[in-house]
């Protein structure tokens, strides 16, 4: 199957998601959990209709763009947990320095230097490392009444985070296309099967996990 019908079939996905959650978000403002939940998942959907939309729309959009919103919003994904266990779930100024450096990442080998790969790998990393980090802060501050969703989180979250990290090695010995959609690597694939995983994942946590 064509990688971009792929990623087409996960934007229709997200936007149903990304529905729920902002239905759920107007209902409950106040909800720090709900709403880093809704940026991460609307995030993703606008940054997957940007990156389909690649060369019919400027590279600074599509590219520089798309990928920084997936920077956002897997910040988001790291504030949502935050907010669960009640750690301080403010976007605060610290977190401008991994976004500034990953910006001008894409600014560089999108303009300066195009490459495919090392944007590839920039975006990759980023994720692991927040993923990582949301996962080990979740495993050690999951909570008693729902320890065994927080544990079976922490470990798909660390499992995500290892997956990207063998497509990192993968990627680093690969000859890529300058235009995405015309790699047909497994990478391609994961990533897709990735982003479904934690779209239905926000909705279970939504309908289990977050309370008021």
């Amino acid at each position: 199957m064509d990688v971009k019908i792929l990623y087409v079939v996960s934007t229709i996905i997200l936007s149903f998601v990304s529905i729920v959650l902002v239905m759920n978000y107007r209902k409950k403002p106040q909800n720090n959990a709900i709403k880093f939940l809704t940026y991460f998942i609307v995030l993703h959907f606008i940054g997957f209709v940007l990156f389909i939309l690649r060369n019919q729309i400027p590279d600074f959009i599509s590219i520089v763009i798309a990928n920084t919103l997936f920077a956002i919003g897997t910040i988001s994904l790291y504030l949502t947990i935050k907010s669960l266990l009640n750690i301080e779930p403010i976007l605060q100024k610290r977190y401008l320095i991994p976004l500034v450096t990953y910006f001008i990442g894409f600014i560089v080998f999108t303009y300066i230097s195009y490459d495919t790969k090392t944007r590839i790998l920039i975006y990759y990393l980023f994720c692991a490392i927040y993923l990582l980090s949301t996962g080990w802060l979740l495993w050690r501050n999951k909570s008693f009444e729902y320890n065994l969703f927080d544990k079976i989180t922490s470990v798909m979250f660390f499992a995500i985070s290892s997956i990207l990290i063998w497509i990192i090695l993968q990627v680093s010995f690969m000859t890529l296309h300058s235009y995405y959609f015309s790699n047909s690597n497994i990478f391609m694939i994961l990533s897709i099967f990735i982003i479904n995983i934690l779209s239905f994942w926000s909705l279970f946590a939504l309908r289990y996990r977050i309370k008021n």
